[in-house]
C-alpha cells in the first residue's frame, strides 16, 4: 500500500472593494486564504507579496492578488476595487484688504462641510459666509470635506489699513493737445477722479489725462468705509510760437542778422555761416550760398514739446559786371563809346571826359590815356565792377601793320594783323604771296594771319599785304605794304 497526502487549494479573498481620497491618505489591503500572496498590478502598492500592503494608487484600480498555499504548486485569485475619489472643487473669496474698521464677508462654494482656521475675529467658523473683522493683517484657511471624507483647501489673505494711503503725484505742464499719465499713488480698492474731462477712465489709479485747458483733478480713494482725498494741477500751455523771420536776401559777401522769436531758447541749424547757433538773433556772415535755417524754439512755461520754423536767405552772387569787351585804343580827339553790361544801374568813375557817368554807355572824349571803373548794382543793390583802360595816342587815324611776325607759338608776334587808331571799321586786310595768290583774308578787327595756308606752315619769305578801313571820321584808307615771315 501507498499513503498519499492530499493538500486542500488555497480560499482566496483579496477583501473588500474600497475607496480613498486621492493624496490625502493611502488604503491598507487585507488578503487572506492561503499562505503566500502575490499582488499585480504593482502601481501605488508599497509591497506585492504580502497578505497586507498599502495601496495608494492615482486612479481608480482593480487589484488582483494570487494565493497559494504550502505544499502545492497551484494558486487562485481573488480581485478588489481601489476607488480613487478626487479633491471636491472649491473656491473662496480673492486676496482682498479692509480698513480697521470694517466688517467683510468671506465666502466659499462647494459641496461639502466647512471649517475655518484661526478661530479670530471671525463670526462661524463651520459658515460657508462668515463675517471677519480682523484689526491686523490676516490669513485664513477654509477646509471643503465632502460625504467621503474628501477634502480641498483654499485661503483668503485679509490685508488690514488703518487708513487710506493716496498721492495724486506731482503738479505737471503739458502742452496743448498733448497727453499725459496722471503718476498716482496709493492703497484703495476703488478710485475716484473728478472732473472725468479729459481722463481716459476717471476710475482707475492712473488715467491718461488730455485737459483742453489748465485742470485740477481731485482723487478720491476708498478702502470700505475709509477714505482719502489728493488733488493734482495739471497745466496745459500753449507751445512756443516759433517765428524765424521774413525770407531775405542779400549780396554775396554781406552780413545778415537772423531774428527769431517765441520762446526763450532757440537752435539754429545747419550752423553754417552763423556767429552763434544758440541765441534769438545770430548773425550769417558772408554766406556764398542760399540756405534754408531752421530754428527750434523752446520755452519755460511749461510746454516741452519744440516748435520749429524756417527763414530762407537767399545770396545773390556777385553781378557779372562788363565795362566793355577789352581795353581799347583812340587817336586824340576820337570819341569813344563804352559799353558797359550786366547790372541795372550803372555808376562810371572817374567822370572825366565822359558824356553821362550813369548809363551803362556813355561817350568819352578822352584826352589822355584813363581807366575808367565801371560799378553796376541789380534791384536788390547788389553790385559787381569791372575796368576798362583807355589808351589815347597823338597820331593820325589810320591802319598800322608790322613788318614782320614770327610765327613760332612763343605768344610773341604769332599773327599778322593790322593795328586800328581811329578806325571806324575794317574793309579787308590780305596778304598774298610773291605770285599774287592770296594767302589771307579777312575784315574783323584783331584777327590776323598765322603763317598757315591750307594747313601747311609757310617758309620764311616776303609777303605782300592790303588793307582798307572807314576812320572815325568816315574817311576811307587804303594801305599796302611788305611783311617778312620768319622761322
Amino acid at each position: 500500500s501507498v499513503n498519499i497526502p492530499v493538500t486542500p487549494l488555497a480560499i482566496p479573498n483579496a477583501g473588500p472593494d474600497s475607496s480613498f481620497c486621492n493624496g490625502q491618505s493611502s488604503i491598507q489591503l487585507s488578503a487572506s486564504g492561503g499562505t503566500s500572496y502575490t499582488w499585480t498590478p504593482a502601481a501605488g502598492l508599497s509591497n506585492t507579496n504580502t497578505a497586507t500592503p498599502t495601496a495608494s494608487p492615482t486612479v481608480t484600480t482593480s487589484y488582483i492578488v494570487s494565493v497559494g498555499v504550502n505544499g502545492c504548486s497551484k494558486t487562485k485569485s481573488d480581485t478588489v476595487l481601489i476607488s480613487v475619489r478626487n479633491k471636491p472643487l472649491i473656491s473662496a473669496t480673492n486676496d482682498t484688504l479692509i480698513c480697521i474698521i470694517d466688517t467683510l464677508q468671506l465666502n466659499v462654494s462647494g459641496a461639502g462641510t466647512v471649517l475655518w482656521t484661526p478661530n479670530f475675529m471671525i463670526n462661524n467658523t463651520t459658515s460657508a459666509s462668515p463675517l471677519v473683522s480682523p484689526d491686523l493683517p490676516t490669513k485664513y484657511y477654509v477646509r471643503l470635506t465632502d460625504i467621503f471624507g474628501c477634502y480641498n483647501d483654499d485661503s483668503v489673505f485679509v490685508d488690514v489699513k488703518p487708513q487710506v494711503t493716496l498721492n495724486a503725484g506731482p503738479d505737471t505742464s503739458i502742452c496743448t493737445s498733448n497727453s499725459y499719465v496722471l503718476r498716482a499713488s496709493g492703497d484703495a480698492l476703488q478710485y475716484s477722479w473728478s472732473p472725468a474731462t479729459g481722463l481716459s477712465n476717471p476710475n482707475i489709479l492712473n488715467p491718461t489725462a488730455n485737459p483742453p485747458t489748465t485742470t485740477l483733478y481731485t482723487l478720491t480713494g476708498r478702502i470700505g468705509k475709509c477714505s482719502a482725498v489728493s488733488s493734482v494741477n495739471v497745466k496745459v500751455v500753449p507751445p512756443p510760437a516759433a517765428y524765424a523771420g521774413l525770407d531775405t536776401t542779400i549780396c554775396i559777401g554781406f552780413n545778415m542778422q537772423l531774428t527769431a522769436t517765441g520762446g526763450s531758447s532757440y537752435q539754429w541749424t545747419p550752423t553754417l555761416f552763423l556767429n552763434n547757433s544758440n541765441i534769438a538773433n545770430p548773425v550769417v556772415q558772408q554766406p556764398d550760398r542760399s540756405l534754408t535755417y531752421i530754428v527750434t524754439v523752446r520755452d519755460t512755461l511749461g510746454c516741452p514739446t519744440p516748435v520749429r520754423d524756417t527763414v530762407l536767405v537767399n545770396v545773390i552772387p556777385a553781378l557779372n559786371v562788363n565795362a566793355g569787351p577789352r581795353d581799347t585804343s583812340v587817336v586824340e580827339d576820337e570819341p569813344l563809346q563804352l559799353l558797359g553790361t550786366g547790372a541795372f544801374t550803372y555808376t562810371w568813375t572817374p567822370g572825366t571826359w565822359l558824356s553821362n557817368t550813369s548809363i551803362a554807355n556813355p561817350i568819352s572824349n578822352p584826352q589822355d590815356t584813363i581807366q575808367y571803373i565801371l560799378t553796376g548794382r541789380d534791384q536788390n543793390g547788389c553790385l559787381g565792377t569791372d575796368s576798362i583802360n583807355v589808351y589815347v595816342f597823338r597820331v593820325e587815324e589810320d591802319m598800322y601793320v608790322p613788318t614782320a611776325f614770327t610765327p613760332n607759338g612763343d605768344g610773341m608776334n604769332d599773327d599778322f594783323k593790322p593795328i586800328l587808331l581811329g578806325m571806324k571799321s575794317l574793309a579787308y586786310f590780305r596778304v598774298y604771296n610773291r605770285f599774287g595768290e592770296l594767302m589771307f583774308s579777312t575784315s574783323q578787327v584783331d584777327h590776323g594771319w598765322d603763317g598757315i595756308y591750307k594747313g601747311k606752315p609757310q617758309d620764311t619769305a616776303t609777303f605782300v599785304w592790303m588793307a582798307a578801313g572807314v576812320t572815325y571820321k568816315g574817311k576811307l584808307r587804303k594801305k599796302k605794304g611788305y611783311v617778312v615771315l620768319i622761322r
